[in-house]
């Protein structure tokens, strides 16, 4: 069984610059995020609305919790459930894939009503509006390249970006493969997770991770991505850097 590892990683989100950087947690949702003023409040009722539509939703769709394929049923749904339902259907997974990254994505656009810059980042998922690229580091588990790289990401040529993270190592989260870090970077954060999970679950011991990548980041028309396996890493779309976490 995965264990759960703490968030250290979150330090390396704080760093550089004099944005106000602040966690809002409410239920199963713990975000850091960092704008130009501190907008918790703001943030929390968004929350708490968006949970609230998620937990409504879900005592009349008996699947929707635990589906891991696709389907739909024909019942109204909420704006942030259809979001879900929209990039569970392109990579044929289970609208709670992207769950996370559906939070990020619609906080983070109604934020970016009120601040120039907006991270958030909720369970390794986030969501990235920058008037200048950024480097995100990266966690994965015992491989040696945990805490050691990074991809630069140029979200400027997007307005904003979703870069999330599915692992078969770490973390709580369910993946049926056996990446330590499988990570797609995407116009919208709510398909960046779903992505991440889908490609992670394609992770096994004897893939070739280059070619699968590609295939994968391709197929589904993202921004890129990356594979780590162990001491093998497969990048695909997005610039390597060395950090100095």
């Amino acid at each position: 069984m995965k264990e759960y590892v703490e968030r250290f990683y979150r330090d390396w989100c704080s760093k550089g610059d004099d944005k106000k950087v602040y966690t809002v947690k409410y239920r199963e949702s713990d975000l850091l995020i960092k704008s130009d003023e501190d907008y918790s409040e703001f943030v929390l009722n968004i929350l708490k609305e968006f949970h609230e539509e998620i937990m409504s939703y879900s005592l009349v769709d008996p699947y929707f919790l635990n589906a891991l394929k696709y389907y739909e049923m024909n019942i109204p749904k909420p704006h942030i459930v259809s979001l879900m339902f929209s990039a569970a259907k392109e990579f044929n997974i289970g609208p709670m894939a992207a769950v996370a990254g559906a939070f990020s994505q619609l906080i983070g656009e109604k934020l970016s009503e009120k601040s120039s810059t907006v991270i958030i980042e909720n369970g390794g998922d986030l969501f990235i509006k920058s008037n200048s690229p950024i480097t995100v580091g990266i966690f994965a588990g015992e491989s040696p390249f945990s805490g050691k790289i990074g991809i630069k990401v140029d979200q400027t040529l997007h307005g904003y970006i979703g870069v999330c993270t599915s692992s078969g190592t770490v973390g709580p989260s369910k993946s049926f493969g056996v990446a330590d870090a499988a990570i797609v970077v995407a116009k919208d954060a709510a398909f960046a997770d779903a992505g991440a999970t889908a490609l992670g679950n394609l992770v096994q011991k004897d893939t070739n991770i280059k070619e699968l990548l590609k295939k994968f980041i391709i197929q589904h028309n993202l921004i890129g991505g990356m594979i780590v396996r162990g001491k093998e890493l497969a990048v695909y779309g997005v610039q390597i850097v060395k950090t100095n976490s």
